[in-house]
């Protein structure tokens, strides 16, 4: 089919006759060609195909806890479930939060609460309709939005 295409664009600039014998259907086509591929690959950038991207922050204690899961295996859950594009959960050593209460690791005191983040990375409508969706659901925490950047993606979506 694009050879048929190619073939016909190409005779009918060359019919036209406007350049004696130089090969202007073969450079219409070629031009042609060419914008078409950068076009394409335009639409190809992931920024186009994600969206605008945001990072959504959730800080959290290691206690919290949600329908008898830790609070943030019940986000990362939901956020699976929803299709979002990753979740990474990171403990945190030493923190406090809005009361100023430092919880910190400690040998002796195994049922310390400390700080977690759950990290998910999605395009801006994602990440608010998943906010929107859990945001009832977690208390006492610090929940943040900022936008970021993807540069790219491999594997997966």
């Amino acid at each position: 089919m694009g050879s048929v295409a190619r073939y016909l664009a190409s005779s009918l600039v060359q019919r036209l006759d406007l350049w004696g014998s130089f090969p202007a259907g073969t450079l219409f086509v070629n031009l042609a060609g060419s914008t078409v591929l950068g076009l394409l690959a335009g639409l190809s950038d992931s920024r186009f195909l994600f969206g605008p991207s945001a990072r959504l922050l959730l800080f959290i204690g290691e206690q919290d806890r949600r329908e008898h899961l830790p609070l943030y295996e019940w986000i990362v859950r939901k956020a699976r479930a929803r299709g979002l594009s990753g979740a990474t959960v990171l403990r945190g050593v030493e923190g406090f939060g809005a009361k100023s209460v430092l919880h910190e690791a400690n040998l002796l005191d195994l049922s310390a609460d400390l700080p977690i983040v759950v990290e998910i990375v999605d395009t801006e409508e994602a990440i608010e309709a998943f906010l929107g969706e859990v945001s009832d659901d977690i208390s006492e925490s610090l929940v943040t939005v900022e936008k970021v950047d993807v540069r790219f993606r491999r594997g997966g979506k």
